[in-house]
Order: C-alpha cells, then sequence, then structure tokens
C-alpha cells in the first residue's frame, strides 16, 4: 500500500522554523492557520483511512506481517523506533500514526540512503538560511537543478529497499511524500494500492 504523505512542520526538523517563517511571510496569518488546519485534517482523516485498510488487507494474519517504510527513514529497526518515538512526541501526525502501527507488532524497514538524504536537507537548508529574497531565490533554484535528479535516484533506492526486504504474504505500507514515483521502480509483482 502506498500512501501519499502531507509533511508538517514537525517532519522537517530544523529547518521547519525557518521555512514556516518564509510560510508566513507569503501568506497571511489567516491563511497560514489555515494551511496549518487543513494538514492536521488531512491527517486525521488518513489514519482512519489506513488502520481500516491494513487491517482488511492483514485479514488476521497479525500485525507482524507489516512491513512499514517511511519517507525520509535512513534507519530501521531500533533506530528507527527510536526515530519515530521522538518525532512522535514532537507532534508528528504521521509519525505518531508509524508509532501506533509499530506498538502493534508492525516493523519499520530502513528505507533511504541518508547520503541522499543529507544532500537534500543541505539543500532545503540553503533555502531556508537566505537572509534576503534574492539568496533564497538563488538557492532555489540550486535546489530546482538538483531535485529531479536526487528525487529519481531517492526513489530507486526506495523501491530496492521495498524489494529487497518485503517477504511473500506480507504487506507493505509505504508512507511517501506526493512528488515521488517510487511505483514506477518496484518490480511487477509487487501489487501497489494507493491510500491517499
Amino acid at each position: 500500500m502506498c500512501v501519499r504523505i502531507v509533511h508538517s512542520q514537525v517532519d522537517l526538523g530544523s529547518v521547519a522554523e525557518r521555512l514556516g517563517a518564509v510560510g508566513r511571510e507569503r501568506l497571511s496569518a489567516e491563511a497560514w492557520g489555515k494551511h496549518q488546519e487543513e494538514v492536521a485534517a488531512f491527517w486525521q482523516r488518513l489514519r482512519a483511512d489506513v488502520m481500516e485498510r491494513v487491517e482488511r488487507e492483514l485479514a488476521g494474519a497479525g500485525w507482524g506481517k507489516l512491513r512499514i517504510y517511511q519517507d525520509g527513514m535512513p534507519a530501521g529497526g531500533e533506530t528507527a523506533r527510536r526515530i519515530v518515538a521522538e518525532i512522535a512526541q514532537k507532534g508528528s501526525p504521521n509519525y505518531q500514526m508509524l508509532g501506533e502501527l509499530l506498538s502493534r507488532g508492525a516493523r519499520i524497514e530502513k528505507t533511504e540512503h541518508a547520503g541522499l538524504l543529507q544532500e537534500e536537507y543541505r539543500l532545503i537548508r540553503q533555502i531556508a538560511a537566505g537572509s534576503r529574497p534574492a539568496e533564497r531565490a538563488r538557492a532555489q533554484q540550486m535546489y530546482r537543478r538538483r531535485s529531479e535528479a536526487l528525487l529519481a535516484q531517492r526513489d530507486r533506492f526506495i523501491a530496492k529497499r521495498i524489494e529487497e526486504t518485503l517477504k511473500e504474504g506480507e504487506v507493505g505500507l509505504l508512507f511517501i511524500g506526493a512528488s515521488h514515483q517510487v511505483r514506477s521502480y518496484l518490480p511487477k509483482d509487487i501489487e501497489v494500492i494507493p491510500l491517499s
């Protein structure tokens, strides 16, 4: 199953405050507040849909048959569980849902290549660090030039991780941003059910 997600500010980590400030500069306080409410409502609806669909797909096989793949997750196992708990505690609806799934017995896999994530983070941080509109515009242009190839590299890596770790009889649940095209890199024998 593939879940298209909207990242909350908490999910963006240390660049969130600066990007939030940029967003508030571009939108009125009322529009920014409405945007935040829409993101919260999105996650509330999505949680209900995901839980219902996962239970149906597992068909009583047990939560241990669920493997989770998360956009931006550079680790698996206990390290991933610690990351999930930390970000969930900060208020991320995405990571709160992951925590609930893990508490039921699901397993979380390393999904991303750390080096590719660090490169993207560096480019985004440069946008957020720009103190003047011209600096941010230059950083955005640099990001746009590199982002398409970087996204394709990330998508290929994610698809390979799913192919390597998802076993026969298991259900995979991928939480991924809307720009990603992981599905196009997955083997044809993996059925993809979109949820969003």
